[in-house]
């Protein structure tokens, strides 16, 4: 099976940069005024988050290009694919953890979080299904071989 790499890359960009916005979007409101009160699972996170919002933006996307770029796009196939999985999951599942907060945020009452999180998943599987067939890699015709 062929994956295609921009599909792959064009996802976890997508997954990344909404972890990145949930992360400084959802902190508590306290957080602006003291940086310690910061909430984030990832320890490097973590530290970058208690030092200032913006050194963890800007780490993140240095993070997100590193990772996109020579992760997934540079990467040989499969273990591309794989790295793509191990971040696609990663960031998924991290994401989805403010999904309570951001359901509060935009809808003013918080969905449950089976059920953002089913949504939010299935939204992801969607978009990458799209991403595969948009950017459907072209089959080697045996005429060639």
């Amino acid at each position: 099976m062929h994956f295609s790499k921009f599909a792959d890359c064009v996802t976890l960009f997508l997954v990344m940069i909404l972890d990145l916005v949930f992360t400084v979007v959802c902190q508590p409101s306290y957080y602006w005024e003291n940086y310690e009160h910061h909430e984030e699972l990832s320890p490097m996170g973590s530290v970058l988050l208690l030092l200032w919002p913006k050194e963890f933006v800007v780490s993140f996307v240095l993070y997100l290009m590193l990772v996109v770029y020579y992760g997934v796009a540079k990467f040989p196939q499969p273990w591309s694919h794989a790295v793509f999985t191990f971040f696609l999951l990663g960031h998924s599942l991290g994401s989805a953890s403010w999904l309570t907060r951001v359901s509060s945020h935009v809808f003013g009452y918080e969905v449950h979080r089976w059920y953002a999180s089913c949504g939010y998943l299935g939204a992801i599987a969607l978009v990458y299904g799209l991403c595969l067939c948009i950017f459907r890699e072209p089959k080697l015709s045996t005429d060639s071989l």
